[in-house]
């Protein structure tokens, strides 16, 4: 297992976001500049900024009402306040003044205001189920009541937690805990243990993480099929499409298959259909490949990544063969 803490990698992303912008964006207004991002804040290592936590509140809020994408400020804000409730103050203060130069608070050291980031792409639209098809299952994510019975799958980490939650209609990973970073398997799954024969499908986008998947036929804790794929994998066109089995949390391969890795920041379109004992993947329309493994026969469906904070799902949809 890899680990990191959360706050150097959105922190590292949100200024690189900034500068690649900085020729065609337009930085937010600074209505109450604080200073610059190199300053130390008061008690920086024993607590969090809680007067720059207003104002940051205040810019978000202000730039929302303006129509403007706070997602990365709002997503370093959110950070910033799960790292100080752990105590680990410098971290926490590190976003905060991240999301403070992102929405206009501070500038940079070289007194700069950091421009808007790079816009997470609209969410596609929901696909519209046949007037054939037996709709098992389509949740909706408008907060996290929507998944309070879902059930979290994968290894047990010793740094905690791997959390999951809905924020502007979608599903998101976020991590261990919403601190720490992880490429350990994290999934969550929904539905009815009885369920057969059918298709799971869902539109995922991925950022700050390596691969996207799906999940079938999981019955009671580790065990269920799991469709695997991946941003960052061969660097080539092979084997970047793994399907495998979970047995009591023991992970088999069953198959994989050729193409080229999802591309990161888009939305893709991943399915997965099981049919008595075969397994059939696709991605974006296109089948993959199909492979055969009678392990499972029934199971509830859901979703996968790993644990770092860099998966987005939508739309989720399993359809009855």
């Amino acid at each position: 297992m890899k680990k990191t803490v959360q706050w150097l990698g959105i922190s590292i992303v949100a200024i690189a976001m900034g500068a690649s912008l900085s020729a065609c964006a337009t930085a937010p207004t600074a209505h109450s500049q604080s200073g610059s991002v190199a300053d130390e804040r008061p008690n920086q290592g024993t607590s969090l900024d809680q007067t720059l936590l207003k104002q940051v509140d205040t810019a978000i809020a202000a730039a929302k009402s303006r129509g403007e994408d706070t997602s990365a400020a709002q997503t370093l804000r959110d950070s910033a306040v799960d790292l100080a409730s752990k105590n680990l103050f410098e971290e926490a203060n590190g976003n905060l003044k991240t999301a403070a130069a992102l929405v206009g608070v501070l500038t940079t050291a070289a007194g700069e205001t950091v421009p808007t980031a790079v816009p997470t792409p609209a969410v596609p639209q929901a696909p519209v189920a046949r007037a054939t098809d037996t709709v098992l299952s389509a949740p909706t994510f408008n907060s996290n009541a929507d998944i309070s019975a879902w059930t979290l799958v994968g290894p047990t980490s010793r740094e905690g937690t791997p959390l999951w939650e809905v924020r502007d209609g979608t599903l998101r990973q976020r991590g261990i805990d919403g601190v720490v970073t992880s490429d350990d398997q994290t999934g969550l799954v929904t539905g009815d243990t009885a369920w057969t024969d059918y298709t799971v499908s869902v539109q995922a986008l991925g950022s700050d993480t390596k691969e996207l998947g799906l999940i079938a036929r999981q019955q009671n804790g580790e065990n269920y099929y799991r469709f695997r794929a991946r941003l960052l994998g061969t660097g080539t066109n092979s084997g970047n499409y793994i399907l495998e089995k979970v047995v009591d949390g023991a992970v088999t391969p069953i198959a994989s298959f050729d193409g080229a890795e999802l591309s990161a920041g888009v939305w893709h379109t991943l399915g997965l259909t099981v049919v008595g004992d075969t397994l059939t993947a696709t991605v974006d329309g296109t089948t993959l490949g199909s492979a055969t493994d009678a392990t499972f026969s029934a199971g509830r469906a859901g979703v996968s990544s790993l644990a770092m904070s860099g998966a987005q799902f939508a739309h989720l949809q399993v359809l009855g063969r």
